[in-house]
């Protein structure tokens, strides 16, 4: 080969070459990012609208409707979802993979722009953001301290808040909880009523009596001069001390109808650590700014302003997502170590020469090292995919120069000096070990160009493992070959001085020749009964494909990273301090168990104050006093927890990812809630029949109390009083409306007027309320109304444009698949009405679109498999003998995992598309080499029986480098092991049964395959002789 010659010709050359590369990948590895997951920009738009007041049905018809309707059109939509909840609007749009988010988010602003008059003019504008995983909060704080709770968020938001936004990386700083500050006009409506003052006046007054207006400048002789009114409030007696109006020349000062107060914002949520309250704080990181190091800044920060904060106050950590990255990286990272050392005395182990093993064993840190400039020009950071790749490859990187350098020694053996022995060695060899690099290479590039989300997730994956691949088998044509010409010394058959290692080697010499002599047999044997061979190898194919339906099918395994998700839901209509009650209670029974160390607490998710979430730290994977793993914890938490009265429970284990969506969700759509209220109550019992379900909840969650204000819209009108008009003074009555800001020093705080909390909580205060004809009249709300008391529901989902209730499950003990199959037996019979539909969502739906893109990625794979052998051999029938071996690798995986005990999930699927690519390796030397033998005019039998024992050795030496270069992630049980174990085990499973089966089985077709083509030659080829 011109490549292996050209570096034994000109060995600097070729040693500056390999420098240069792992010079580059050295200084590449200082800039490159590290993070838990890889980088994905998922194609998800949300447009979310608030508007105070508006109950779940309003919300929908008023904005979510006009809002879907207007989005609907926008090019490469491929779903749309909503929520409507209690003065909440938020509308979520799927696109397709190939659309430019950018350019799609810009799209639907123009949409929402366009329909933004047929919105209500009192909405707040609506925000329309790019789903962006990157800008989830890497960290959390809790602050807790021995004085005021709005002292302590002034601080936050004073102190803390701005010093930390200022630090590079650092995108947004969230507070949670504390007191927030707001003056408050709480009017008495007897007063106003007495006084004839409409609400619409004293917020017109305060609005247009706190104000600073520029009036324009004075030009002067020499100077000029600016004039401008200066009306802003600078206290609070200034507000108090406002006319309203003027009653028989007697002044009305707003404080003789209100009370005007320095307060507190209503407490809508709270924050608690271990049951104290507290005030918590997120900082968000930049897209693309590296966790690990945006994390490290804080904490120095965080020191920093400890000192200068109140001596009393703690700043206690909640989570942490830098400490998942390090410990993930220190885990593979010692994977790789191992898996590099194991690697490594293989080689020694079969050549018993520590020259060929420094040789072969220079592939491995110029294959890694070289392998992270191509990562930085990527634009792939260091993650649990990219990670992973290294770690699972390391003993493919060695294979080519084992199989090299073994052929090289098998010369120099047979007396041939070094430099002409890696001269021929790596020619003789080259076709079969570009075959076998070509055939990875073919898996890993169609995995990298997969569509949809996994194919985002497993491109850095795909792409990372080729080329460390390719660099690996340009450092096996190049550095071996020199090294070998010039490091090795000459084997002189001579008489050799006896110690204890040539003792060893001796007789690990005479076990492998054992081995060669007793396979040569075993082939002799398997030649003579090829029928019987064939037919067993289909029917134990058979028997393990059988097996998936015992093993069971799940999307991913669940990861144990000690932590769990608690939600708590109240009943509708419960208030803030009936939720916190409850919260309360389920934090005092958690502290119970042994293994639970930290709580933290956030009651009023999403603004609802029926809804708590408990975020649940365990003791570290590894160092739990009951030795039990997150589920059992789980389970043992369910099991404290389902005495606890008046609230609906649910756990979640939280993995990886912050969302903690359950695995199971029923869908039902239709158009009339009350129908598919129905249908919800209907089914929900059957579903929780379902064996391995648990924590089965409804997301149509009906009953909260509400006064409907019916308008009598032709009395209304005969006294010139407009819907509207009702609505927003009832709005301004309760919910209050802010008026004005009233500024202190360089912030602005809001001026809110409402009812008096007597007159606003008290229904026939209401019904009293006095309003503002258009002939100046006041003529009270129960005259042109009627109310009426109702259950409303608390959110109304929809997808498509389609109202639909949403029944979710966990999984206890149970696979998905089974789980969903389970249910739709159930559920065959079950008519529905007309109109109305039923099917499953989230990852039911997102494992089956996975599948399928992971089976034509296999299916691609195969083919490009397929081309590379037929290229490589010239022959359209040789490929089919190697590719046999593809088949016997799925036996391996599937007896593997079933044995073990695992799951076929998204891992598993991945490993065995990733066995394509390996196990072809021993077909393609044991092919390549009985071809060579044959074209010296060796019959085909003698071929094979030579061939075979010849390259067993290459084929079990890289075999065992495999295995047990994965070795290490297979038997991991470090946080996060859950995910990448099962590849590895998948993968050695299915090395060791191809090996085996390949070693007897692909000679026998190879036999077959090529008696029978020639037999097609002689009858459709004419002998031209």
């Amino acid at each position: 080969m011109y490549i292996s010659d050209l570096s034994i010709d000109r060995p600097v050359f070729a040693t500056m070459v390999i420098c240069a590369l792992m010079i580059l990948g050295a200084i590449s590895l200082l800039f490159i990012g590290v993070e838990l997951t890889p980088e994905v920009n998922p194609p998800f738009v949300t447009i979310m609208t608030v508007y105070p007041g508006a109950g779940p049905e309003e919300m929908e018809t008023l904005v979510t409707k006009p809002i879907e309707e207007g989005v609907s059109s926008v090019n490469g939509l491929k779903k749309i979802t909503s929520s409507s909840t209690e003065g909440r609007s938020v509308v979520n749009l799927e696109f397709e993979f190939e659309v430019p988010i950018r350019l799609a988010a810009i799209e639907v602003k123009e949409k929402v722009s366009t329909i933004r008059n047929n919105l209500p003019k009192d909405i707040d504008e609506p925000i329309i953001q790019r789903f962006d995983p990157s800008a989830r909060p890497i960290l959390w704080y809790g602050i807790s301290a021995d004085i005021p709770a709005d002292e302590i968020r002034r601080i936050a938001e004073n102190d803390i808040k701005p010093a930390l936004e200022q630090i590079d990386g650092v995108a947004e700083v969230g507070i949670v909880g504390g007191l927030e500050r707001e003056i408050q006009v709480n009017l008495d409506m007897q007063k106003m009523v007495s006084y004839n003052i409409p609400m619409t006046k004293v917020l017109n007054i305060i609005g247009n009596e706190n104000m600073n207006i520029p009036a324009g400048r004075i030009d002067l002789e020499r100077e000029e001069m600016m004039v401008r009114t200066k009306g802003e409030f600078n206290s609070i007696d200034q507000i108090n001390n406002l006319v309203v109006t003027v009653n028989s020349g007697v002044p009305v000062y707003l404080k003789d109808i209100a009370e005007v107060k320095d307060g507190f914002k209503d407490v809508r949520e709270i924050s608690k650590i271990n049951g104290i309250n507290s005030v918590s704080f997120s900082v968000k990181k930049q897209s693309g700014a590296n966790t690990v190091a945006v994390a490290d800044k804080i904490k120095k920060a965080l020191i920093t302003l400890k000192k200068n904060l109140h001596q009393d106050m703690k700043i206690i950590a909640i989570d942490d997502q830098s400490v998942d990255v390090k410990m993930d990286l220190t885990n593979v990272r010692e994977a790789i170590v191992l898996g590099v050392i194991m690697a490594v005395l293989i080689v020694f182990l079969f050549m018993r020469d520590w020259r060929s093993t420094v040789i072969c064993a220079l592939a491995l840190p110029t294959s890694l090292i070289s392998t992270f400039f191509f990562m930085y020009i990527m634009g792939f950071t260091l993650n649990i995919m990219t990670l992973m790749a290294l770690s699972l490859i390391v003993g493919v990187l060695i294979d080519d120069s084992i199989v090299v350098r073994e052929n090289i020694f098998r010369h120099m053996e047979e007396g041939m000096e070094p430099k002409k022995a890696a001269s021929i060695g790596t020619k003789e060899i080259g076709l079969a070990v570009m075959a076998t690099t070509f055939t990875i290479i073919a898996v890993f590039v169609p995995i990298a160009f997969m569509s949809g989300m996994i194919g985002m997730w497993f491109k850095s994956f795909g792409l990372t493992a080729a080329f460390a691949v390719m660099v690996s088998l340009f450092v096996s044509f190049t550095l071996d070959p020199m090294l070998s010409a010039y490091f090795m010394r000459p084997i002189k058959h001579e008489k050799r001085k006896e110690n204890w290692f040539t003792g060893f080697s001796d007789r690990l010499e005479e076990f492998y020749k054992k081995i060669d002599s007793n396979y040569r047999a075993v082939l002799q044997w398997a030649l003579s009964h090829k029928k019987f061979v064939v037919i067993g190898a289909i029917i134990v194919f058979i028997l393990s494909m059988s097996l998936i339906s015992l093993i069971g099918v799940e999307f991913f395994s669940m990861e144990d990273r000690s932590q769990m998700m608690i939600d708590i839901e109240m009943p509708p209509g419960s208030s803030i301090n009936m939720t916190d009650k409850v919260a309360s209670k389920v934090e005092s029974i958690l502290k119970k168990h042994p293994d639970i160390k930290t709580v933290f607490t956030t009651i009023g998710t999403d603004g609802d104050v029926t809804l708590a979430q408990l975020n649940v730290k365990t003791t570290p994977k590894g160092y739990r006093k009951t030795r039990k793993s997150i589920g059992e914890i789980i389970s043992d938490a369910r099991e404290m927890l389902k005495k606890v009265p008046g609230a609906n429970i649910i756990i979640n284990q939280r993995g990886m990812e912050a969302a903690h969506e359950a695995p199971v969700n029923l869908y039902i759509r239709g158009d009339d809630i009350d129908t598919l209220s129905r249908l919800s109550d209907k089914i929900m019992p059957i579903v929780k029949k379902v064996p391995g379900t648990v924590d089965v909840t409804s997301s149509l969650k009906k009953g909260k109390p509400e006064i409907q204000v019916i308008v009598d819209r032709l009395r209304a009108a005969d006294v010139g009083i407009g819907i509207g008009q009702v609505a927003s003074t009832l709005r301004t009555m309760i919910s209050g409306q802010v008026a004005s800001k009233f500024r202190d020093g360089d912030k602005e705080y809001d001026i809110r007027v409402r009812l008096k909390e007597e007159n606003r909580n008290y229904p026939v205060i209401i019904e009293n309320v006095s309003l503002s004809s258009s002939g100046g009249n006041q003529v009270m709300l129960k005259d042109v109304s009627k109310f009426n008391p109702d259950l409303g529901p608390m959110e109304i989902r929809r997808e498509n444009r389609e109202r639909q209730v949403v029944i979710a499950s966990r999984l206890k003990n149970a696979a998905l698949n089974d789980v969903v199959k389970n249910i739709k037996d159930k559920l065959k019979n079950y008519k529905l009405p007309r109109g109305y539909t039923m099917g499953f969502t989230g990852q039911a739906e997102r494992m089956q679109e996975a599948f399928g893109t992971m089976t034509k990625a296999l299916f691609l794979a195969v083919i490009f498999i397929y081309m590379v052998l037929a290229s490589q051999f010239n022959s359209f029938v040789h490929p089919f003998t190697i590719m046999l071996s593809l088949p016997l690798a799925i036996v391996g995986a599937l007896m593997t995992i079933f044995l073990v005990g695992l799951r076929f999930n998204m891992s598993v699927m991945f490993a065995i598309i990733m066995l394509l690519g390996l196990v072809t390796k021993n077909a393609i030397l044991l092919v390549d080499y009985t071809n060579t033998l044959r074209s010296r005019g060796i019959n085909k039998t003698d071929a094979i029986l030579t061939a075979g024992p010849t390259r067993l050795r290459p084929i079990l030496m890289t075999t065992a480098a495999m295995i047990l270069g994965m070795l290490p992630v297979a038997l991991s049980r470090a946080p996060g092991s859950e995910f990448r174990a099962p590849m590895a085990i998948s993968i050695i499973g299915g090395l060791i049964a191809s090996t085996g089966l390949t070693l007897v089985v692909v000679p026998v077709v190879y036999y077959l395959l090529d008696e029978a083509t020639q037999k097609l030659k002689k009858k459709f080829i004419p002998n031209r002789s």
